[in-house]
């Protein structure tokens, strides 16, 4: 492969990544200002909680992923000079 072929993929990966960094943004913040807004404790707030603390694991693991991808864009600038 050579590499601008290379540098294209890890580009369109790191759109897909941004993109749903985005959406995990939304999920977790709209879910965090629901749950601090909920007055009395009920299984609906325990499941808000929860929908953001999901929000908040994908938002950690797409940021890891988007790291890796930098790293290997850095490994192709590197080889290339």
């Amino acid at each position: 492969m050579n590499v601008k072929v290379k540098v294209d993929i890890i580009a369109k990966k790191l759109d897909i990544v941004k993109s749903k960094a985005i959406g995990f943004m939304a999920i977790a913040g709209s879910s965090w200002v629901y749950a601090i807004k909920a007055e009395p404790v009920t299984f609906l707030s325990f499941g808000v909680w929860f929908v953001f603390a999901l929000g908040a694991y994908g938002l950690i693991v797409n940021f890891l992923k988007m790291g890796e991808l930098y790293k290997s864009l850095e490994r192709i600038e590197n080889d290339i000079v």
